[in-house]
């Protein structure tokens, strides 16, 4: 019975499938590829284990700078960033880009700035004592 019905169906059967396998080709042709680039970023401290920002303040301000600069289509943006599990002072940074140097110089980029910034709150912090 079983065998009746496909064999009556085996055109319909036919059509369908190489339709969809079709369409499924021609998507993957269509699709951009997207490039993930991780970075594991240790948020800097000082002599006392004193965090120059804590981890939430830089979660924040990664956000906040990178909705106000959204990237169009076709550009590399920030994805996500979330502290490490199991860790105080890591953080997760996930960049998604149309190619993977893109990807590459747009993680570096946010870790520049974040390393300029705490160079400075390191300097705010050093100069008094110095003096």
């Amino acid at each position: 019975e079983l065998l009746k019905n496909i064999s009556a169906y085996k055109i319909l059967i036919i059509f369908l499938t190489s339709g969809i396998t079709l369409l499924g080709v021609i998507y993957t042709f269509i699709k951009t590829p997207v490039y993930e680039v991780k970075a594991i970023l240790e948020i800097g401290s000082y002599n006392d284990n004193t965090l120059f920002e804590t981890p939430f303040s830089i979660i924040k301000k990664l956000e906040i700078s990178q909705h106000t600069n959204r990237s169009k289509n076709g550009e590399s943006s920030l994805d996500r960033v979330a502290p490490l599990k199991g860790s105080e002072n890591f953080l997760e940074l996930v960049v998604l880009a149309p190619s993977n140097e893109a990807a590459i110089q747009k993680i570096e980029k946010i870790i520049f700035d974040i390393k300029e910034r705490h160079k400075n709150l390191l300097n705010a912090y050093v100069a008094p004592i110095n003096r």
